[in-house]
Order: structure tokens, then sequence, then C-alpha cells
């Protein structure tokens, strides 16, 4: 299981707290501006990028009176869980509002330098812009990731971080002697089994697959060489590479330690004999 994002708005003055309306309004503007894909949204759910936070333990009373000592109350006071034996939930206090926005993306920090950290940024800076007398909190869901405040000294430290050695340390250990044609760089392995090996370049997206012939030979089929490949309807072409070399649908070419820009259609070895 990974660390996936979360956002905490927490408005800190009673008069510029929201109503359900004005709520929704902001959520699709949210949306609208960061792009629909990149949150948790259910519309037979009525469930928007942002909610009240006390609106969402209406399905875990029993978990909200452990928390507060009180029962539940759309009226309560808002409480937000985290990975904490110290503090397990932050409660809000009598003059704040809660509010929770649902990103759909792994956590990104120093120690989990996973998730799309300009996308977490650009979401981050939109709440710190279009909430008034707010303060906006960043962390993760497990793993001890706690909120932390957004500040902007903060958001640009992380920034810096990202800017350096943040964008590659995460898939470091996955990195292997093998080049990408196109970039120059290592590429990345991505898992495998049965015999064919993934890998990936994590600079301009390509995909190849290997299957191993013994000890040492290694043959190739990299995604976009074959009619059917769909670059940008595909969003992980090693399942799909995989099940069409069993089937004997993809063409093979020799490895020799470089993944190619193209492998030229001369005299291919077809996956089955």
């Amino acid at each position: 299981m990974g660390v996936d994002a979360r956002i905490l708005i927490k408005i800190t003055d009673p008069s510029s707290w929201l109503d359900h309306k004005q709520l929704r309004k902001l959520s699709a503007r949210l949306t609208e501006a960061i792009g629909h894909d990149h949150f948790f949204l259910d519309v037979e759910q009525d469930r928007h990028a942002i909610s009240f936070c006390i609106d969402d333990y209406a399905k875990y009373p029993e978990e909200y009176e452990e928390a507060t000592g009180h029962p539940y109350s759309p009226t309560g006071p808002g409480i937000f869980g985290q990975d904490s034996a110290e503090e397990p939930y932050i409660i809000a206090e009598p003059t704040e509002q809660f509010l929770e926005v649902h990103l759909w993306s792994r956590y990104y920090g120093k120690h989990y330098a996973r998730g799309d950290w300009t996308l977490i940024f650009f979401t981050l800076m939109w709440c710190v812009r279009n909430f008034e007398d707010a303060e906006v909190w960043y962390g993760g869901d497990s793993s001890g990731c706690l909120m932390e405040h957004m500040t902007s000294e903060r958001m640009m430290e992380i920034t810096n971080y990202f800017m350096t050695d943040g964008g590659t340390s995460y898939r470091a250990s996955s990195r292997t002697s093998f080049q990408c044609e196109f970039c120059g760089v290592p590429v990345m392995n991505s898992g495998g089994g049965g015999g064919t090996e993934y890998y990936y370049c994590s600079s301009c997206g390509q995909n190849w697959i290997i299957e191993r012939e013994g000890a040492f030979k290694r043959m190739v089929s990299r995604f976009g060489d074959e009619p059917t490949d769909d670059k940008y309807g595909d969003k992980i072409p090693s399942f799909k590479m995989s099940q069409e070399l069993r089937e004997g649908k993809r063409k093979l070419y020799p490895f020799d330690g470089t993944f190619r820009k193209r492998y030229a259609p001369i005299m291919p070895k077809t996956a089955v004999n």
C-alpha cells in the first residue's frame, strides 16, 4: 500500500465559514482549474472534490464520539484523522471549520518522493488563493506522514527539494544500467514475471518489454512499434504487451543493452515460433 496525499483546510474565522452551496461552487472551480481527473469524485454518491469534515464522519459516529468525547452531531466540531499515536485526530476549535480536499495523488515529501508534487503544489496554491481566513495543511494518510501547515516557506522548501534530486530519489533503486537511446539516461525496471521484464524511461515515457531466452539472450519489443499500440490510450502498456507476447502478436528483436527509439522491421523473431 502506498501513502496518499491529504489536504486539510482550516477556516479560522466564523465570518468566512461556508455553506454547502458555496462549497460546491468552489469544488467545481477547483476541478475546472486543476482537472477533474485528479480528484475523487462520485456523482452517484454526491461526492465533490472538497467536503466538510463533519459530514464525512456521519457514517462513523462511533469513531467521532471516541475522538471528541461527544455524540456525533452535524453541527459539532469537525475532526480530521491522521496516522499518529500521539494525536490520531485533529479537532477543530470552536472558531474553526474543517474541509478536506480529496486529491488523487500519492504523498510527496523528502522521505517519500513518490507523488506528483507539481499537482499537489498547484492544488495547495489554489486553496491558499481561494479560501479566505484559512490555513492549508498537507500530509499523508499513513506511515506517519503527519499534517503540517503549508506556509509559503514550507512549500518552497519542498519545491526546492523537488527541483534538485527530489524528482528521482524514490525511484533510484529501480534504475538500471540500460540506457534510453532517445534521452541518454538509465531506464527504470517496473517489474515482470514469467520470463518477461518491464522497463520504462521516466524522462520520455517510452515502454519496452524484454523476454529472456536462456540465461543470457534477451529479445525486446517497444511499445509504439505495433500498429495496434495506442500511445495516448494505454496507461499501463506493459500488461498489454505481455498479453500480446503470450498470444504471439508482438514482434521481438535482439536486445543489445540500449533501449532503442524504434526497431526496424527486418526479419523479426516472433514471440511464438
